[in-house]
């Protein structure tokens, strides 16, 4: 059977080497359940996510929590409203690279 989807298809070397130092930084902040489920509650971020985090806590897989956080900025992006785009990029989450901000943005805003 054919891939359908291919990571390197999706996200440049650089953009996933971007999302694996922030993957590197959430791991550290949230290494507990207990911390996970506060994010949660926190609305810091969704179960999407919280998922990825909580696997990890059993086997590291930075690139699965990579992953999670690029589908998070575009679960976030899809779930803006109006006012939300008036702050931009600050509108996704903090812990999505800057880089990652961009091409979110460009790749679902209508040009013209």
């Amino acid at each position: 059977m054919e891939e359908v989807y291919r990571l390197e298809d999706i996200l440049n070397e650089s953009e996933l080497e971007s999302l694996t130092a922030s993957a590197d930084q959430l791991m550290i902040e949230f290494d507990t359940l207990e911390k996970i489920e506060s994010g949660i509650k926190g609305k810091k971020f969704t179960e999407i996510l919280a998922v990825a985090l909580r696997q990890q806590l059993r086997a590291v897989d930075q690139q699965k929590v990579a992953i999670a956080i690029y589908l998070e900025s575009i679960v976030k992006f899809l779930n803006m409203r109006s006012n939300d785009f008036a702050h931009g990029l600050k509108a996704l989450p903090w812990f999505v690279p800057i880089g990652l901000k961009h091409k979110v943005f460009n790749s679902f805003m209508e040009e013209g």
